[in-house]
C-alpha cells in the first residue's frame, strides 16, 4: 500500500490499515476487532467502501472485517448490507473466545437489524465462508 494519495485524505490510511487496496479494484477488510470496531464510524473509509461498491468493485471481509460495513450507505441512502448475505465472528464465537468485553457491541445482533442475511457455521470458530452479489 504505497500510493497513500490514491486512498484520499492521510487519515484514511491510518483508520484502514486493515484495507487492501489495490488499482481500485477490489476493498477487502482484514481482521483485527480492535481497529476495526474504532474505524465503524469513519466517513472517509465508508465513503471509499460505497464508492468501490457502487462502481462495480469488490468488498469483502474477513473474520471481524464486516464490521467496517456494518454503517456504509448507499447513495440510496440503504445500508450497503442490507439483502446480502454475510458471514463473520458471531456473537457465540466472541463468547467462546472469551473477548466479548472487548467488542464495544454485539455485530451479528446489529447487521440483521440492517437487513443483512447473517449466516455461521454450525461449530463455532470453525472455517466457514459465504458469497454474494
Amino acid at each position: 500500500m504505497r500510493r497513500r494519495d490514491r486512498l484520499g485524505p492521510a487519515g484514511i490510511f491510518r483508520v484502514a490499515r486493515g484495507l487492501i487496496h489495490r488499482r481500485g479494484e477490489a476493498a477487502v477488510k482484514r481482521p483485527g476487532s480492535r481497529e476495526l470496531c474504532r474505524s465503524a464510524d469513519d466517513p472517509r473509509l465508508q465513503e471509499l467502501t460505497r464508492q468501490m461498491y457502487e462502481h462495480g468493485r469488490i468488498v469483502a471481509s474477513v473474520c471481524h472485517g464486516y464490521t467496517a460495513l456494518a454503517n456504509v450507505r448507499l447513495s440510496t441512502g440503504e445500508y450497503l448490507i442490507k439483502g446480502k448475505t454475510i458471514t463473520g465472528y458471531s456473537w457465540a464465537e466472541e463468547v467462546v473466545a472469551g473477548v466479548s468485553r472487548r467488542v464495544p457491541y454485539n455485530l451479528e445482533a446489529l447487521v440483521k437489524q440492517r437487513g443483512a442475511v447473517y449466516t455461521k457455521g454450525l461449530v463455532p470458530l470453525a472455517p466457514y465462508a459465504v458469497g454474494d452479489s
